[in-house]
């Protein structure tokens, strides 16, 4: 179970469905769907940076935390709403990792 205080916000996770043909070769248009949203909670950066792969740095204005968020790869869309509904932040996934007690995300 989650906790509703540690966990009060809700982020949603967009997924593109490439383009397709259909059995006569016609194409099918690419799409974009919102998931469900995950419990989580987002945190304003306090000015810190990520390092890349690549070694880069990359200063990030968000980090969220959550137990259940799927695996999310740079450059993929999310959406962060607080706990009393409000739009928090709306970006694209910068970093994503999995701790010990959590999993998280920074945009």
């Amino acid at each position: 179970m989650v906790n509703k205080f540690q966990y009060g916000d809700t982020i949603y996770v967009t997924t593109i469905i490439a383009a397709t043909r259909d059995a006569d070769g016609n194409w099918i248009a690419a799409t974009e769907t919102e998931s469900d949203g995950y419990e989580c909670r987002a945190e304003p950066n306090g000015g810190g940076f990520i390092s890349k792969a690549d070694g880069t740095m990359v200063n990030y204005e968000w980090i969220v935390y959550g137990k259940d968020i799927p695996k999310l790869v740079p450059g993929q869309k999310v959406r962060v709403i607080g706990r009393d509904g409000s739009e928090i932040f709306k970006d694209r996934v910068k970093q994503y990792s999995i701790g010990v007690f959590n999993k998280r995300v920074w945009l």
